[in-house]
């Protein structure tokens, strides 16, 4: 079969399966690796397809967002951090174990059905059935009719309305009005005759119904299907041997805080008084202190007094020597870390899309992937 034509609208999806694969392979080895630890059959990493096209950072109208379109809740849910520094959505890797951890709750939760995890994956109708349906009974075709009667029931609430008798009405007249035989109306409203009385309230079917007032009753229908198809062109296109593993990325993973260590020490002198040691000290460590994390000023004191032995730093005398160490965490931010490791910074945020900016100072102990070189 032909995929190729521009005119196509099944030529325009072939290419765009293309082009989501094509934006896969850096990844795509990193991403097997984690299903398989969850235990997730590999070939569902390309749930990424139907859901984003693999754009890192796509959002959606429900503001689900990343490769495997979480919500901020459902990040939540699955592990994945989503804050004001770092939003792990939009990180391959991480959103594809989280990927693959709700797609094996949804599996277990919906009587191992394939199907209905699919469809709890892309939607929530899955949790209003599951309240309709005891695990044993829960099954894909009978969520699809529950579906059906649950739109029918909207579309046949949606196409009716009201109608207050007033004076001077009969049933030729509204029949006119709303474009309904008289038999219709008797037979909806179980009328034996033709006579009605003012206030009375009869229901009207409308002429025509907008498919378009369905609005969210027809979200996740089919869904399975849709990624089946795909799963579908995969294969019989042989796409995957189009996947290149020498483009797969290979890096290492950092913290991006670290221990700058001090040691100081000092001899007392006639007049010093504990407190101005303190800020010399304090002095000197700020200078080592490059993101400028403050040491206070009470924190050294509490130091001296510590390490020295000291029950009361107002006692102290000349010609004794007083010493501190310690330890100072630097967080860092990319851009920081990219003039350390003489990194290209664009590459940085490429395997690092997690990160929101790359001047924001980073989580401490928060680790981020290098290239290997």
């Amino acid at each position: 079969e032909n995929y190729s034509g521009n005119n196509s609208e099944l030529g325009k999806n072939y290419l765009g399966l293309v082009e989501s694969m094509e934006r896969m392979q850096p990844w795509l080895k990193s991403i097997r690796r984690e299903f398989q630890k969850v235990g997730i059959p590999e070939h569902f990493s390309y749930l990424a397809i139907p859901e984003s096209h693999f754009k890192l950072k796509d959002y959606s109208i429900a503001q689900a967002r990343g490769p495997y379109q979480f919500t901020k809740s459902s990040a939540g849910l699955f592990g994945l951090r989503v804050d004001n520094l770092i939003d792990e959505r939009c990180d391959p890797i991480k959103s594809a174990r989280a990927c693959a951890e709700h797609l094996k709750y949804s599996y277990e939760r919906f009587n191992n059905d394939w199907d209905l995890a699919f469809a709890d994956y892309n939607g929530g109708f899955t949790n209003i059935y599951a309240k309709y349906r005891s695990k044993k009974d829960r099954n894909y075709e009978d969520y699809l009719e529950w579906r059906e009667d649950r739109i029918n029931e909207y579309i046949k609430r949606k196409n009716q309305t009201i109608y207050t008798i007033k004076k001077g009405d009969s049933l030729f007249g509204i029949s006119k009005k709303f474009g309904i035989s008289i038999e219709e109306i008797k037979e909806i409203n179980k009328l034996e005759s033709d006579k009605i009385k003012i206030g009375q309230k009869i229901n009207i079917n409308k002429k025509s119904f907008n498919i378009s007032d369905l609005n969210h009753s027809l979200e996740n229908l089919n869904y399975p299907e849709k990624f089946y198809a795909i799963l579908d062109v995969i294969k019989e296109q042989d796409l995957e041997k189009k996947y290149d593993e020498s483009r797969s990325l290979s890096f290492k993973n950092i913290k991006v805080s670290k221990g700058n260590y001090f040691e100081k020490k000092y001899i007392v002198k006639k007049g010093d008084g504990s407190f101005n040691i303190a800020r010399k000290f304090k002095n000197e460590i700020d200078k080592m202190n490059v993101n400028n994390l403050k040491i206070s000023i009470i924190d050294i004191l509490n130091l001296i007094k510590k390490q020295n032995k000291i029950k009361d730093v107002a006692k102290i005398y000349p010609g004794q020597e007083i010493k501190i160490k310690g330890k100072i965490n630097i967080n860092a931010s990319l851009k920081s870390i990219a003039e350390e490791y003489g990194c290209d910074l664009n590459n940085l945020l490429t395997i690092n899309p997690a990160v929101i900016n790359s001047e924001n100072l980073l989580p401490n102990d928060y680790k981020i992937r290098l290239l290997k070189k």
